[in-house]
């Protein structure tokens, strides 16, 4: 849920052309960690 959340608002944040690019690095740095957070939920299981 938090992957599905975190990649639509990375979404949202590239199609905005004049959105900052603070926003952009922290929805991508979101994104990233989501990844990272499900890949090591993956491996522990």
């Amino acid at each position: 849920m938090l992957l599905l959340y975190t990649a639509r608002l990375f979404r949202q944040c590239r199609k905005l052309p004049n959105m900052p690019r603070i926003c952009g690095r922290i929805c991508y740095t979101l994104y990233v960690y989501a990844m990272l957070f499900v890949y090591i939920r993956i491996l522990c299981s």
